[in-house]
């Protein structure tokens, strides 16, 4: 994987669409982002072509293969999903958060973790026994982190 992910061709064009009738797995975001497979990849490019959405859990599933099939870093992992989360046609999970998801995992915090604290909005604090996750959150998190004594 490259630091630079050329995730699309020129396919995607139309403007975001409250109609999102589709819904993206994870092995669509796989090829389109690790590029091993031309075959798929052509297929997955149609099917970013209109409008969908990728899910909290599918995008979860999406950075642990990647994680485990290629050497990308953290920041180049997190720039090849801004990347693709800019495409018109694409809806990611937590828009309002979905940057400061990928800013905090791009600066070494855990990525399904952050996923929790931006699935949390809404509620007033975040109980954790996991005390690096409450630095690692900072203090721009969408919801408070309190960790508890054991």
């Amino acid at each position: 994987m490259t630091t630079r992910c050329a995730v699309l061709s020129a396919h995607a064009q139309p403007a975001r669409s409250a109609d999102l009738s589709r819904s993206l797995d994870t092995n669509i975001l796989v090829r389109l982002l690790a590029r091993d497979d031309p075959g798929q990849i052509a297929a997955a490019e149609a099917a970013v072509s209109a409008p969908c959405l990728v899910t909290a859990t599918v995008l979860v599933e999406t950075i642990w293969v990647l994680e485990s099939i290629t050497q990308a870093a953290p920041g180049d992992l997190a720039g090849a999903l801004r990347l693709f989360f800019s495409l018109e046609t694409v809806e990611p999970p937590f828009p309002e958060q979905i940057d400061w998801v990928l800013d905090r995992y791009a600066a070494g915090a855990d990525f399904a973790d952050l996923m929790h604290l931006a699935a949390s909005r809404g509620a007033e604090t975040f109980l954790t026994f996991d005390r690096k996750l409450s630095r690692q959150a900072g203090k721009s998190a969408p919801v408070r982190v309190e960790t508890l004594g054991a």
